[in-house]
C-alpha cells in the first residue's frame, strides 16, 4: 500500500503542467487529487472489481504564486489505495513543469 504525497513549493508566480497516472490490479483502488494551498483542483483513480490491469490519467495546468503548495496525494476513496506495477502492464507515474514563469 502506497500512501504518500508528491508536493511543489515555488518560489515565484507561475504556470505548473501537472500530469500523473495511476494503475492498479484486481480488485484494487488507486484514487488521487491534486491539490493547491488546501484546495483539491482535481482528481483522477481506478477501481477493479472485474480483474485486469487498469491505469487512469489527468492533467492539470495551474497557476500559482509563489510560497504556495502543490500536491498529488492519495484520497480517502475506498479502504486502501493500492498502486500497481509490474512488467509490461501500466506504471503510475508523475510529472510537473515549468510552463510559464511570471516575474
Amino acid at each position: 500500500m502506497i500512501n504518500t504525497t508528491v508536493c511543489l513549493l515555488l518560489q515565484e508566480k507561475a504556470s505548473i503542467y501537472f500530469i500523473w497516472t495511476v494503475s492498479i490490479s484486481s480488485g484494487n483502488y488507486g484514487v488521487t487529487e491534486q491539490v493547491v494551498e488546501g484546495q483539491s483542483i482535481s482528481h483522477t483513480g481506478s477501481s477493479d472489481n472485474n480483474g485486469g490491469v487498469h491505469s487512469a490519467s489527468m492533467t492539470t495546468l495551474s497557476r500559482m504564486n509563489k510560497d504556495e503548495h502543490a500536491f498529488i496525494r492519495t484520497t480517502t476513496y475506498g479502504s486502501t489505495n493500492t498502486f500497481y506495477s509490474a512488467g509490461n502492464y501500466p506504471h503510475s507515474s508523475f510529472l510537473g513543469m515549468l510552463v510559464y514563469d511570471e516575474k
